[in-house]
């Protein structure tokens, strides 16, 4: 599945939220840059630090005073770090101990898991009725009566004059497959 381009944003959730109101118009800010920056990465409600053009205290200190935003997930290169040890290391200030640390935000990432389960139950529906609606495949070399009838019967033929010239031809010939195929039309 490709990653979708966005997410749902749902307004009332956001204006009703008692972490969202608490905040600062500056943390609101922060928040949704860094839900998108979350949703953009390679896996989606994610971000790992530290964030290209983003103020790495900036960032430390949004994600230290509202820590129910983005849970600590380890560290993306080294898989022995713990949350814990994570937290520990984002608390500490120090650029390289923070580096690679790994933070999501739980429900951006179960809506791209459901967003991915839908996907996948729709790609598996549609092959189903392609596979169960799709002709027997005839052999290629199928030189059969009815293939060769059908296919002169729905191209137009047309007299030639006297003189050999097709373009001055007033008249155009039906095939007789194409004639009945008209009269059976017509009664029904």
């Amino acid at each position: 599945m490709a990653k979708p381009p966005a997410f749902q944003f749902y307004a009332k959730d956001w204006l009703s939220s008692k972490t969202v109101r608490s905040m600062s118009f500056e943390d609101r800010g922060i928040y949704i840059d860094l839900l998108a920056m979350a949703w953009d990465s390679e896996e989606p409600g994610s971000i790992v630090l530290p964030l290209p053009g983003y103020n790495p205290r900036t960032v430390r200190s949004f994600l230290l005073r509202w820590p129910s935003t983005f849970v600590s997930t380890g560290a993306e290169r080294n898989p022995n770090v713990t949350p814990m040890e994570a937290e520990r290391r984002l608390k500490s200030g120090r650029k390289k101990a923070e580096r690679y640390l790994k933070f999501t935000n739980k429900k951006l990432h179960q809506h791209y898991l459901n967003l991915k389960e839908i996907s996948e139950k729709r790609r598996i529906a549609a092959e189903s009725r392609y596979h169960a609606n799709a002709p027997a495949k005839a052999p290629a070399n199928d030189q059969s009566a009815f293939a060769s009838a059908s296919a002169s019967a729905f191209a137009p033929k047309t007299k030639s004059s006297p003189n050999g010239d097709h373009a001055k031809a007033t008249k155009r010939e039906v095939s007789p497959e194409w004639e009945r195929l008209r009269i059976t039309k017509t009664k029904t």
